[in-house]
C-alpha cells in the first residue's frame, strides 16, 4: 500500500490509503498478453477500472497473490451503426 496525501476541498488535507492492484490482460489462448498497474483506494474502485478494460480484453485482477475478479470481454454489434 502506498500512503497518499490528496487534498479534501475545504479541509486542510485527508489521507487516503492507495493499494498496487495488477490487471491482467489475456490472450485468445488464455495466457498473459499484457499487464496494467493499478493504484486505487480499494478494492471496488479497482474492479470499475479493471471493467473499462474488458470491453474488448478478458482481464483478470489480482491484489497481490489474492485474485479480486475476472472480466470477460463484452460483445460487441459488427452492425455499422454509422451506414
Amino acid at each position: 500500500m502506498v500512503p497518499k496525501t490528496v487534498s479534501a476541498g475545504t479541509r486542510l488535507h485527508e489521507t487516503v490509503t492507495m493499494r498496487n492492484y495488477t490487471a491482467y490482460i489475456l490472450g485468445p489462448d488464455g495466457h498473459i498478453a499484457n499487464r496494467l498497474d493499478l493504484l486505487c483506494c480499494d478494492d471496488e474502485a479497482a474492479k470499475e477500472r479493471a471493467k473499462t478494460y474488458a470491453d474488448d480484453y478478458q482481464i483478470e485482477l489480482w491484489d497481490g497473490d489474492r485474485l479480486i475478479g475476472q472480466f470477460k470481454p463484452r460483445k460487441r454489434s459488427r452492425v455499422n451503426r454509422y451506414a
